[in-house]
């Protein structure tokens, strides 16, 4: 990295008194690329292996179910051990056992191994993910939150933007079992990368108690702002979720669309993905809640404008709306976790990111297509929309709103010193499925 892109905010001391690590920084967003590329690359081809085969749908569901509820039963646990152990040996532990789970489901590729390996990787992503999402601060220092965030989740997101494409190619042209391979190789890359990182989660073991006495008694669930954030984020997901369910039937049976202009339109959500977390790092006149909150609306407008349109290309603008408030929200999930949860707690605060992130998308499938029976595509669309919009206007005040506990001056002056720094050479141009990420880590990110 050049010196330019080192303004004096970026050398400001690390939490551990230590000057930023901004090249394991770089390394952990490629390692965070790597592995939702790999995993979204696999969970493709293992979807057209199930279908091609003519193995019921109940497979296919339960494929889907293996991979997101590790996540949820999982959260207490993982975010705990996080915040407990030495986080470059759980993810080295993790990466390596992924490694062979992947390698014994290409030699042994039937629809039971399928079920049973894919709930065994999720719940190794379920460790995994609450080190990523947390590490970055570590890494660089509060004051440089923001713009690591975006970097970080930017690489992830261009991860999930090829996988889908990529697993299909492998899978046609080589076989599904090289695009298991393959996602072998990708964390293969997140062990070795894990090994070469130096920064740890917490500067040493038992860092739950070293927070001192004022966060001995500190819960993500009690924090007024978190849980408020954590809540109103899985009734927006719940309802992008649904569209899920909804999009086909709306683009192939109300508007006459082709399944050409069914992927287009899903390409334009996973496009506006990544311009969304790239102009968070970019945005210097809006707090990380304010920002939340308008993506929130963004994507009810998205969802909204499919109740009304009467063409399939009017979708690919609402779409691209709806991506670019899915990045930003993303993005900036993690920039106030970073900031406003207590150091020894991050782990426990991102593991309940990703149990959110894992069990809105199960809840809007299940809706979704009882929704779909009882209304119709667009009624449904006009419902999933509203309630939408109206989440972000419930819960504005309450994020807005300025702690009793701690007033906003300090967390305010990291964001804008993080904001005005020179971005120049920050590899920032370079996202489960919410079910996959979803994610995780998720990256809370949701692709229709």
């Amino acid at each position: 990295m050049t010196t330019s892109a080192m303004a004096p905010a970026s050398l400001a001391l690390t939490a551990h008194g230590e000057a930023p690590r901004w090249r394991e920084l770089y390394l952990l967003a490629g390692m965070r690329a790597a592995s939702f590329a790999g995993d979204i690359a696999a969970a493709t081809a293992v979807t057209l292996y199930l279908q091609a085969n003519s193995y019921p749908t109940a497979f296919i569901v339960a494929t889907l179910v293996a991979s997101a509820a590790p996540g949820v039963l999982l959260a207490p646990l993982t975010g705990r051990m996080s915040d407990r152990f030495d986080s470059r040996k759980i993810l080295v532990a993790v990466a390596l056992s992924q490694v062979v789970l992947c390698l014994v489901m290409a030699a042994w590729l039937n629809p039971y191994a399928v079920v049973a390996l894919t709930a065994l990787i999720s719940a190794g992503l379920a460790f995994s993910h609450p080190i990523f999402g947390g590490l970055p601060r570590s890494m660089v220092g509060i004051d440089n939150v923001t713009r690591a965030s975006s970097i970080s989740q930017t690489s992830a997101m261009a991860g999930m933007l090829v996988a889908p494409a990529l697993g299909a190619f492998l899978a046609g042209s080589f076989g599904t079992q090289w695009a298991l391979v393959f996602n072998a190789i990708t964390f293969a890359f997140v062990a070795v990368g894990a090994m070469l990182i130096t920064t740890r989660l917490h500067a040493g073991r038992g860092a739950a108690s070293a927070g001192g006495a004022e966060n001995a008694n500190y819960s993500v669930w009690r924090d007024r702002l978190i849980r408020t954030v954590l809540l109103a984020t899985g009734v927006v997901v719940t309802c992008v979720s649904i569209n899920n369910v909804l999009g086909v039937y709306l683009v192939r049976d109300t508007l006459g669309g082709t399944a050409q202009q069914y992927g287009m339109i899903g390409s334009a959500w996973m496009v506006g993905l990544v311009i969304g977390s790239m102009a968070v790092g970019r945005n210097k006149r809006m707090s990380s809640r304010a920002q939340v909150l308008l993506a929130y609306i963004f994507m009810g407008v998205a969802l909204l404008l499919a109740a009304f349109v009467s063409s399939v290309w009017l979708l690919i603008p609402a779409w691209l709306i709806g991506g670019i408030g899915n990045g930003t929200m993303a993005t900036n999930l993690h920039v106030i976790l970073n900031l406003e949860v207590p150091d020894a707690h991050r782990g426990r605060a991102f593991a309940a990111l990703g149990a959110v992130s894992n069990a809105a998308p199960m809840t809007g499938y299940l809706v979704g297509g009882f929704l779909l029976a009882a209304a119709g595509p667009q009624t449904s669309y006009l419902v999933i929309g509203t309630l939408a919009c109206l989440c972000a206007c419930v819960v504005a005040p309450a994020m807005l709103r300025r702690s009793e506990q701690q007033t906003d001056d300090s967390l305010d002056d990291a964001h804008d010193r993080s904001l005005d720094e020179d971005l120049d050479g920050a590899p920032v141009g370079a996202p489960d499925g919410a079910l996959d990420g979803a994610l995780d880590e998720v990256a809370l990110v949701t692709s229709p």
